[in-house]
């Protein structure tokens, strides 16, 4: 997926568009995964991180900037979070 078409998904999920999300959540959770397994090993540990950085990245919608892509902030701030 293009930086456009994810900058519109967020723009549409700001205002209230929850299938937005959910195309954000589907088109983003494997590259999610994948950098989260690098830094947390047992693979159930992995799972509850990858819920994690969606439920953040929902909850901080309304201040995000556009500045990083959209996972990349999400997965920083949780790994952050967790003590990675």
């Amino acid at each position: 997926m293009s930086d456009t078409s994810q900058t519109e998904l967020v723009q549409r999920a700001r205002s209230g568009d929850k299938d937005a999300f959910g195309r954000l959540m589907k088109e983003n959770a494997e590259r999610v995964r994948r950098l989260v397994s690098r830094v947390v090993r047992r693979r159930a540990d992995t799972e509850d991180v990858v819920q994690m950085v969606f439920f953040e990245a929902y909850r901080s919608l309304p201040t995000f900037d556009g500045r990083a892509l959209f996972a990349q902030k999400e997965i920083k701030v949780t790994l952050c979070g967790c003590g990675g």
